[in-house]
């Protein structure tokens, strides 16, 4: 915690650097915030597996884990802290160059003529690194694992019946919009490392239409439709029509929004208050949809003969 308040501190501190930009910098947060939140995701995996231990919760039969992989608490939170330790390390680094030229600058001063981006430099350090602690610390049986679960989740439905598994990674794939966008934006900015200018990368990369565009909205509604497709193949597997077809229409009303979100409705004859009048009524109902059902079917704050959430409690 220090580390980032250090970088905080950094970040806050007037440049040295006469080329620095603000703008530059920007164009390569996306990148670093993809990675921070990937470790974040794994610190909060481990604070729940600790939480299950705690009260003795079989979570590695639950999300069909094999009892011979070593996925505790402690070694979740072991992993998180070295991933996150070497991105701390990473943007410290490419901050103290960004802004005063204190590490590579001042030791190589040739990057500063040569055309190569030090951007791009910290951020395949920085990808290399980060793949080889993972490499180095999952094990085969554990990226196996991974992936027949991405693989079940995202291509057999609804082709098979729904794990708990497929159902909580499904729902945390609708949870990661942010990380799904950085993660195109970080693709697009890794394939421009020569030739062009960081603004010029962050211009095209962030382009509000073309291919590039209709492909990164199919990214983020594909998670709500595959919740869509699981919440069918339950009805077919449980019999239970009303409850599962009102789940769907919980992600049908939020792939909705996004439709009207993307869409230029000014095409339609709508005026730009019109629009935001239409996208904000869409936004309120999504939001009222799901919260209700968060509360009175998730949470089951409905049910008067409820247990206790701890043991003991």
């Amino acid at each position: 915690s220090m580390a980032l308040v250090v970088i905080a501190v950094l970040s806050g501190m007037e440049p040295q650097n006469d080329t620095y930009s603000t703008e530059a910098l920007s164009a390569t947060i996306p990148v670093f915030r993809l990675a921070f939140m990937l470790n974040l995701a794994v610190w909060l995996a481990g604070g729940c597996a600790a939480v299950f231990e705690r009260y003795n919760v079989n979570y590695l039969f639950l999300l069909d884990i094999s009892p011979e992989l070593d996925v505790t608490a402690i070694s979740l939170l072991k992993f998180a802290s070295v991933q996150t330790g070497v991105w701390i390390l990473l943007f410290f680094g490419f901050l103290a160059d960004v802004k005063f030229g204190a590490v590579l600058l001042s030791s190589r001063p040739s990057l500063s003529a040569s055309h190569l981006s030090l951007a791009h430099l910290y951020v395949g350090v920085l990808l290399v690194l980060q793949t080889a602690v993972t490499a180095k610390w999952v094990s085969r049986k554990h990226r196996l694992s991974f992936f027949r679960l991405v693989f079940r989740t995202c291509c057999l439905v609804p082709l098979a019946p729904v794990s708990f598994s497929e159902n909580l990674f499904a729902d945390f794939l609708t949870s990661i919009g942010r990380p799904l966008k950085d993660f195109a934006y970080t693709v697009c900015y890794l394939g421009h490392w020569r030739g062009m200018d960081v603004l010029e990368i962050r211009s095209n990369c962030q382009a509000s239409d073309g291919l590039a565009w209709f492909g990164l909205q199919l990214m983020l509604v594909m998670p709500l439709i595959i919740r869509m497709w699981q919440c069918i193949r339950r009805v077919r597997d449980t019999g239970v029509c009303f409850l599962h077809l009102l789940n769907c229409g919980k992600y049908a009303t939020t792939i909705l929004v996004s439709i009207l979100a993307a869409a230029r409705l000014s095409d339609l004859g709508l005026s730009a208050g019109e629009t935001q009048c239409v996208r904000i009524v869409g936004y309120v109902c999504a939001t009222v949809y799901a919260a209700t059902w968060d509360l009175a079917v998730d949470f089951g704050l409905n049910v008067r003969d409820r247990r206790c959430l701890f043991p003991g409690g």
